[in-house]
């Protein structure tokens, strides 16, 4: 019998969601991120600004999916270097992957939120937007 951590190491727990892109005519499949690569992202979202961490939306929903969308057979779709190009496509279309992405990694703004809070943002660290958060992913 294999002990506990093993069969927790040994297991695939990556879930994955098909999902078609009519803007784009075309099916693409949507992974969960392992935990070392959603920190990884979520620490993207945070830059120093005037010695405090505010939250850095630029091209989120394009570097999430450079992230997270694969094709039929398991391959990353997009290369890292490859977000800015994608953040050039109809917004629709990446809104409808980020969704999916932030939903199967269990995503919310309280968590980016709770990160400008806990690295040293302090408290009334402003997310520099000017604008309220838009609410929590489905």
């Amino acid at each position: 019998m294999t002990d506990l951590p093993s069969q927790i190491l040994e297991c695939d727990d990556v879930q994955r969601v098909k999902l078609h892109i009519p803007e784009w005519g075309l099916d693409v499949w949507v992974h969960s991120l392992a935990s070392i690569d959603l920190d990884a992202y979520e620490e993207s979202m945070l830059e120093l600004e005037d010695d405090a961490l505010v939250r850095n939306a630029e091209n989120a929903r394009a570097r999430l999916a450079v992230l997270t969308v694969f094709d039929a057979d398991g391959r990353r779709v997009f290369s890292d270097e490859q977000a800015a190009a994608l953040g050039r496509k109809n917004g629709r279309a990446l809104t409808r992957i980020w969704t999916v992405s932030r939903r199967l990694n269990g995503m919310t703004n309280a968590d980016i939120e709770d990160l400008v809070k806990n690295s040293g943002g302090g408290p009334g660290a402003d997310s520099g937007s000017g604008s309220p958060p838009s609410g929590d992913a489905p």
